[in-house]
């Protein structure tokens, strides 16, 4: 088994890319614990829809306006923020993305060493390991489709999300679609996954839909809109895991 260099993780909250920051990020999945109201009840008992992971990263920060402290301070004590850990920079390259909320985010600093910032968050919602349907944060400047990528098929037993991740904006308006086939196009075409489609971008943020309706194995972004001069875009999509 390979031995990957982790240099080109890249770490996103919500649409703010924040990873040159850090220096670990870590997803922790885990079994849920038993849920009892009082001693005199019987175990073991789970609340439905309760998501077991936490998502972490550490790491170093210049404390400069506008920098990542500055942001992460906006959103604590908030909940259900988008946190993803992206591993390489290329299209079909994997990635955790996950709902949080914000627990705890320590500055240490300390006598002769560098100031440093950490970031944890428990689950909120669920856990997906996805796959990018954009080449690195990708640029789009017109109404187009992408590559496909092969993500595997879904069935109704799945739940498949989609997150997408507005970096850069320099548009008025674009409306995004993710596109399925069985075979890339080449005898079944292209088409629209209904409920994965329609993403009405107008400004830098993040938007998150699913589906729990079978899925073909390849996908693809179409833009079937566009106004204005560029708009800079992150998408994952793939299964969530639920608890």
């Amino acid at each position: 088994m390979a031995k990957l260099a982790a240099y080109n993780t890249r770490v996103y909250f919500e649409h703010y890319l924040i990873g040159d920051v850090f220096n670990t990020a870590e997803v922790d999945m885990r079994r849920g614990a038993p849920q009892v109201t009082g001693f005199g009840e019987s175990g073991p008992r789970r609340v439905v829809g309760q998501f077991d992971y936490s998502m972490r990263c550490n790491g170093f920060n210049d404390f400069v306006d506008n920098d990542v402290d500055e942001v992460l301070h906006a959103a604590h004590n908030t909940a259900d923020r988008a946190l993803l850990f992206r591993y390489a920079t290329g299209r079909g390259e994997p990635g955790y993305d996950g709902i949080i909320d914000v627990i705890d985010q320590p500055r240490v600093m300390r006598v002769a060493e560098a100031a440093a910032i950490s970031l944890s968050g428990e689950g909120s919602g669920g856990l997906m390991r996805g796959t990018s349907l954009t080449d690195d944060e990708e640029t789009f400047s017109s109404a187009v489709p992408t590559p496909g990528v092969n993500c595997g098929a879904t069935t109704t037993s799945d739940t498949v999300a989609v997150v997408v991740r507005v970096v850069a904006d320099d548009f008025s308006s674009a409306t995004l679609n993710i596109q399925q086939s069985s075979d890339n196009g080449s005898g079944d075409a292209f088409a629209n996954i209904s409920d994965l489609s329609g993403f009405s971008l107008s400004t830098v943020g993040v938007t998150r839909k699913t589906t729990s309706a079978a899925t073909e194995a390849w996908k693809r972004i179409n833009i079937s809109a566009f106004s204005g001069t560029s708009a800079t875009i992150v998408v994952m999509i793939g299964k969530i895991v639920t608890a």
